[in-house]
């Protein structure tokens, strides 16, 4: 099974990516994490190379709960 994207989606995808593209996420990129509310501190225990809050992804929500980082 081939699957293929409606190209609305292929464009906000696109637009996604090249937003994280721009913050840093190479080509070679392996791993992306997404952490929910209280899990902002794993960030301490790991190496990072690049990252972006909700707010700098196109076509992310961004945080609507006060005292949320986003």
């Amino acid at each position: 099974m081939v699957w293929q994207l409606a190209p609305a989606w292929e464009q906000r995808i696109g637009e996604a990516v090249a937003s994280l593209r721009s913050r840093g996420f190479g080509p070679d990129a392996r791993l992306g994490l997404v952490l929910g509310s209280g899990l902002g501190g794993v960030v301490d225990a790991m190496e990072i190379g690049a990252e972006a809050g909700f707010d700098e992804v196109a076509g992310f929500a961004t945080a609507s709960v006060k005292a949320h980082a986003g």
